[in-house]
C-alpha cells in the first residue's frame, strides 16, 4: 500500500542479501551506461510501376458503415465546415496543418526513376530532406555523379530546405519524389540503382 492506493512490488529473494555488491555494481552500469539511439529500418523495397499501382481489392463488408461511422463523419464535416467559416491568420493555418501532421510518426518516401523503378524507403516524420538525400545516393549506382529530387508538380529543392524535416516540407505521411540527373559522359548505359537493389526487382 502506498498512498492509499495498491502497487505491484517486486520481493528481493533473502538467498540473494549475500550478492548485494553484484547488484549494485548491476544498477551502476545500467544508470552510467549510454543510451542506445534506435535506427529506424528503411524497409527498402524497389517497385515496378505496376506494383507501386497495384490496387487493394477489398470484401463488400468492407464498406459497410455504421450509425456510429455516420455520426462521427456527419459532426467532422460540420467542424470542417464551421473551421472554413472562420478568418484565420497565417499562424492559425500553421497550428492546424501541425495538428494535423503530428497524428503521423513515420511516412514512405518513393523515389521513381527515369527507367520507371521507383526506390521505397520508411522516413521518420523529423528526419531531414538530406536524409532522403543520403539515402538516394547510398542506393545509386553513380554516387559520385549528381542528381536532383523534384515533385511531381515541377517543384525543386533548394540547398536551404536539405536541413528542414520531412514534416516541415509536408512529404508527410507519403509522397513521390522525381530523380534527375545529366547524363553519364562516356554514354555507357547502366540501371540507375546498384546491383543488389537491382535484385529486389519481382
Amino acid at each position: 500500500m502506498y498512498q492509499e492506493q495498491e502497487e505491484d512490488f517486486l520481493v528481493f529473494p533473502e538467498e540473494c542479501l549475500d550478492n548485494l555488491a553484484s547488484v549494485q555494481t548491476t544498477v551502476d552500469d545500467l544508470q552510467s551506461a549510454e543510451r542506445i539511439q534506435l535506427v529506424l529500418d528503411r524497409n527498402v523495397q524497389v517497385l515496378l510501376p505496376s506494383q507501386a499501382s497495384t490496387k487493394v481489392s477489398l470484401p463488400p463488408e468492407f464498406f459497410i458503415v455504421s450509425t456510429a461511422e455516420i455520426k462521427a463523419e456527419y459532426q467532422k464535416r460540420t467542424e470542417k465546415l464551421e473551421s472554413e467559416m472562420i478568418l484565420k491568420t497565417k499562424n492559425m493555418r500553421m497550428k492546424e496543418q501541425n495538428r494535423y501532421k503530428s497524428n503521423y510518426k513515420y511516412c514512405l518516401i518513393r523515389i521513381k526513376f527515369p527507367d520507371c523503378l521507383i526506390l521505397q524507403g520508411t522516413f521518420g516524420v523529423n528526419e531531414h530532406l538530406s536524409d532522403v538525400l543520403e539515402f538516394v545516393k547510398e542506393s545509386v549506382f553513380d554516387e559520385q555523379r549528381p542528381f536532383n529530387l523534384r515533385l511531381s508538380s515541377g517543384s525543386t529543392f533548394d540547398n536551404e530546405h536539405e536541413n528542414m524535416t520531412l514534416s516541415e516540407l509536408n512529404l508527410v505521411p507519403t509522397t513521390v519524389l522525381l530523380f534527375t540527373n545529366d547524363p553519364p559522359e562516356n554514354n555507357e548505359e547502366h540501371p540507375y540503382l546498384k546491383d543488389e537493389l537491382m535484385a529486389l526487382v519481382q
